[in-house]
């Protein structure tokens, strides 16, 4: 099992809110964090490194989700 983090920030200058759970990987990590996803910005972390960003939309119950590529990653903190 692993521990990952979902953060949120309900605005600026609020505090940024932190869940953290066990999960087994990346995958099941994202069904657990999908529970918690409101139309705020929030980030999946493991280890940290960002998994990905989640934004729900409460019209459409629909969700967002922009996985975080290591190439991404790497040119980020070059």
């Amino acid at each position: 099992m692993a521990l990952f983090q979902l953060t949120k920030q309900q605005s600026p200058g609020a505090p940024i809110e932190t869940i953290q759970f066990d999960a087994a990987d990346e995958e099941t990590a994202l069904i657990i964090a999908r529970r918690y996803v409101s139309s705020v910005p929030a980030y999946l972390w493991s280890e940290g490194r960002r998994i990905c960003r989640l934004l729900g939309n409460s019209s459409s119950g629909s969700q967002i989700v922009k996985r975080v590529t290591r190439e991404v990653m790497a040119k980020t903190r070059a």
